[in-house]
């Protein structure tokens, strides 16, 4: 096959590359139906390149006697076929022939190759690109087996025109380089058969979805394929759906060029956006820069109330705390506290919130407002003395079984919350339950006070004069013992160490035979 537009520089240079495989010295000549028209001499680093078109046997004579300096490689360029050479030419010429410019057989050379990938072999531009980015000194791998596919090849030319690394792209490896501010630009500058083979091969490897992306990303000045794909999601969701018509028009006219992909691309751009965002983008800074894009397109579009559909969103995870606290203050108002269904699907919606995997303090605080509502409708709570703990030791274990942990909870939730309609929740969940915990607090008091003044004393408590001689003395006896005295530690601040030990896989154990492990014990009098 000869080519019928003139040969590059690179044409040349990558056929000269091949022949010199075979032999080290002669003159290159190369038949090709177009003419040269570039320089003679042209220099790539140490190697000098002297190309000469002849369009006739005199021409190609005079040229193989032309001086040329030593190690210059030199090239005859003519139109003319071998039989109309005579054998003075022939013998002078590498190999004693003319060589066509056949840019696939170059490129089989290339890649030790004997076979082309017929998906390949019918677009002339592959193998012409692959000859303009090839390099001697770097080279291409040979291809397995002897067969060159199109998997090696789009590799090879995605990485070197869009710097999409990957060996068989996927949804993903496409969103995540399109997170690279340079991605569009490079896209744009690629030939248009690049762009049209490049679309159709990453539809046909990693589904048809990349087509609206890259499209997007060819528009678009910034990056923000995955931010979009992240407020797609809300906008599109089927929850929203007659409810946002006005925002879907405002970003088909913005972000889809005016025709909004099909339900399933869009499923599909913003499931892979989300996965991109929670495993691809490592930088908590980079991770907030999307997310915060995300939103900032929501608000453009005038889709925000509904960020609460996605599961990336600030502003929709706000919005859910919000709702949590809503549901919180309905069941307080009423009493209702027997009635959770709401608030506990309130309080999963959250959870399965990216960022209620990240945020960590909120949403533990939210179960403890859950526990506490339940323990306002428990029998235990009752302010009515005859219900309530008959002595000090059963005052003192209600504290160390059920009262440390609402004050516990209580100690939680006193910070409150950036969600004006959480914190609101949790203010009047803490005065309702303020107001039992203090009629409990002046019960053991009262209890205090009569076994104090009895001199009596209680198994179920231990005086802390007496927790030396009855608890440690008897264990450092067997063995050592490490005494940690944290002075003024309530119920409260115990069992939140507690749990944090046990999470630990630490164990608490007691010397009694029933009961919890903790043992209540009586600070010195006056005490807080």
């Amino acid at each position: 096959m000869t080519t019928t537009t003139a040969p590059t520089f690179q044409q040349i240079k990558a056929q000269v590359a091949v022949i010199r495989k075979q032999v080290s010295n002669g003159v290159i000549g190369i038949r090709a139906a177009g003419r040269w028209t570039g320089e003679r001499l042209r220099r790539v680093g140490t190697e000098s390149y002297l190309i000469e078109q002849c369009d006739s046997p005199l021409a190609i004579r005079m040229a193989l006697r032309a001086d040329a300096e030593a190690d210059t490689i030199k090239v005859i360029i003519t139109p003319l076929e071998e039989r109309e050479l005579s054998d003075d030419i022939l013998v002078r010429l590498a190999k004693r022939k003319l060589f066509p410019v056949d840019a696939w057989q170059i490129v089989k050379a290339l890649f030790q190759a004997h076979d082309v990938d017929p998906r390949l072999a019918k677009n002339r531009w592959i193998a012409e690109q692959l000859l303009e980015h090839g390099s001697d000194s770097i080279g291409y791998p040979s291809a397995s087996g002897g067969f060159l596919d199109a998997e090696l090849i789009w590799s090879i030319l995605l990485e070197r025109n869009l710097g999409l690394g990957a060996d068989r792209p996927d949804l993903l490896s496409v969103l995540r380089w399109s997170l690279d501010p340079r991605c569009g630009e490079r896209l744009r500058a690629a030939p248009l058969p690049f762009r049209e083979g490049a679309t159709a091969w990453l539809s046909e490897v990693a589904g048809p979805t990349v087509e609206p992306i890259l499209s997007f990303v060819e528009r678009s000045p910034r990056a923000d394929a995955v931010a979009v794909g992240l407020a797609a999601g809300v906008v599109f969701h089927p929850d929203a759906s007659g409810k946002l018509e006005r925002a879907a028009g405002k970003m088909e006219e913005r972000y889809f060029g005016g025709k909004t992909p099909n339900a399933t691309a869009v499923d599909r751009w913003t499931a892979a956006a989300s996965e991109v965002l929670r495993t691809q983008i490592t930088d908590p800074r980079a991770k907030q820069v999307q997310i915060e894009r995300s939103d900032e397109i929501l608000r453009e579009v005038g889709a925000e109330s509904f960020a609460y559909l996605s599961p990336t969103s600030s502003i929709g995870f706000d919005q859910r705390l919000a709702e949590f606290g809503r549901k919180l203050t309905q069941i307080l108002e009423n009493r209702a506290y027997a009635d959770l269904e709401d608030l506990v699907q309130a309080r999963i919606r959250i959870r399965d919130h990216d960022l209620g995997t990240r945020d960590r303090r909120r949403v533990d605080r939210l179960e403890m407002a859950i526990r506490l509502v339940r323990w306002l409708g428990s029998s235990n709570p009752a302010v009515s003395a005859s219900t309530g703990p008959q002595s000090l030791g059963e005052a003192a274990e209600y504290q160390v079984n059920e009262g440390g942990f609402a004050d516990w909870a209580r100690l939680s939730l006193r910070a409150g919350d950036l969600v004006r309609a959480l914190t609101d929740a949790y203010t009047l969940l803490l005065a309702r339950v303020s107001e039992i915990r203090e009629a409990q607090a002046r019960r053991f008091a009262e209890h205090l006070r009569l076994a104090t003044e009895a001199g009596g004393s209680d198994e179920r408590v231990i005086p802390v004069e007496e927790i030396l001689g009855r608890i440690v003395a008897p264990l450092a006896a067997k063995q050592p013992v490490l005494l940690l005295v944290m002075d003024g530690m309530s119920m409260a601040v115990c069992h939140e160490i507690l749990g944090d030990i046990r999470g630990q896989e630490w164990i608490p154990i007691s010397d009694r035979q029933a009961g919890t492990a903790i043992r209540p014990g009586l600070a010195v009098i006056p005490s807080v």
